[in-house]
């Protein structure tokens, strides 16, 4: 007598429908039959073995499985117009498990058991490269790639991986899929999702880059060379797919209690094209004495950027126009406003007007004393 385990007892009154020659065919000796012999409703599940049906492999009392006896390969038991899997189902409990954040540090793919829980069974996750986006290592890592149940068990395991936070400014969400490869350790049947991805949202923000930096220039004239921003990724890319408003502003390195520097473009802000801002008609006003400074470049949402360090010089503090600031300029200041004509003067087109009055006073030489002095 051939013996198959083809079902499970679904609880008190379910009734094992088209026994015999109904479900098997013509072969009437052919029955479905519970562990105790049973071929109809059980209140419980047998606590004996029918001698009849001879040893049946791993059978222990309150075993609750159906048992066919000389049933063709393959054959399942109808119960309750449902066709049973003796080991379950396994699968994902979604194929799209949504979006989590960069900085989430890890995420659960839940994989679950339904139908039987009739013994051990378990599955493997793995990464499906044709729909992952994100790089293995540097996004993330799979930490639980296994899946498992006991006998009677069922429910929802994770398969888990770590995220890494990778601070890689604009570039993007990405995408992680796991995929489930049967035929299951224990038998269990591949439910129809078999694969799931979720979205990885990137929470960094895109960066601002000047590729064309100042060089020195001239307080009220226009940079000889005019800055260039534009809108990266962490990895260096141009993000050409993302515009912005791009403004400029003056920090200073070397700071003055007289006056606070300024820029103003034509335009300023500028609004990007494919990522780049190129500016024009840039000139810094207010750097009095002459200054080291930086520009600034601001967006909304951007991580801030800033330029090198270069030199603005002030013509108006060198009033004898020999190229530096010294006392000289401040004694020849002195020299025109009590009326010398001859000797030190100041000269064109230098004009000594520190303070940008449009004039020359006895301010203009204390200011340009001041910044001899060390106390710009």
């Amino acid at each position: 007598m051939t013996i198959s385990k083809v079902a499970k007892w679904l609880g008190a009154g379910a009734a094992i429908m088209a026994i015999g020659a109904g479900l098997f065919g013509a072969d009437s000796a052919t029955q479905a039959r519970f562990g105790n012999g049973a071929t109809s409703a059980l209140a419980a599940p047998p606590d004996a073995l029918d001698p009849a049906l001879g040893p049946i492999q791993g059978w222990v009392p309150g075993d609750s499985n159906i048992y066919v006896a000389e049933a063709p390969a393959g054959m399942t038991l109808q119960a309750e117009n449902t066709t049973l899997d003796s080991a379950g189902t396994i699968q994902f409990v979604s194929t799209n498990l949504g979006s989590v954040s960069e900085g989430a540090g890890a995420f659960a793919f839940d994989v679950e058991r339904t139908g039987s829980t009739v013994g051990a069974v378990s599955a493997g996750c793995a990464v499906f490269p044709p729909q992952t986006s994100a790089s293995n290592v540097s996004d993330y890592n799979v930490l639980m790639s296994f899946v498992s149940w006991q006998h009677g068990e069922s429910g929802v395991r994770p398969c888990i991986i770590q995220i890494f936070n990778d601070e890689l400014g604009g570039e993007g969400d990405e995408t992680v899929t796991l995929i489930l490869t049967p035929p299951f350790n224990g038998g269990a049947a591949a439910g129809p999702n078999l694969a799931a991805t979720v979205t990885i949202e990137d929470n960094d923000p895109p960066l601002l880059v000047f590729t064309t930096h100042p060089g020195d220039g001239q307080t009220g004239l226009a940079l000889v060379q005019q800055p260039v921003v534009e809108i990266h990724s962490g990895l260096g890319e141009t993000l050409g797919d993302i515009d912005a408003e791009i403004t400029l502003s003056v920090d200073a390195v070397t700071q003055s209690i007289f006056t606070t520097p300024s820029i103003s473009c034509e335009p300023n802000p500028l609004a990007t094209d494919s990522g780049v801002a190129t500016f024009s008609g840039c000139v810094i006003t207010g750097a009095h004495g002459g200054m080291e400074i930086q520009l600034k470049a601001t967006a909304p949402g951007m991580a801030t950027a800033l330029s090198e360090v270069f030199f603005v010089a002030d013509s108006n503090y060198d009033a004898n126009c020999n190229g530096e600031t010294t006392g000289d300029d401040a004694l020849a200041l002195l020299r025109s406003l009590a009326g010398f004509s001859t000797g030190m003067l100041p000269v064109a087109p230098c004009t000594g007007d520190a303070d940008d009055s449009g004039g020359i006073s006895l301010l203009d030489a204390l200011l340009i004393r001041l910044f001899v002095a060390g106390s710009p």
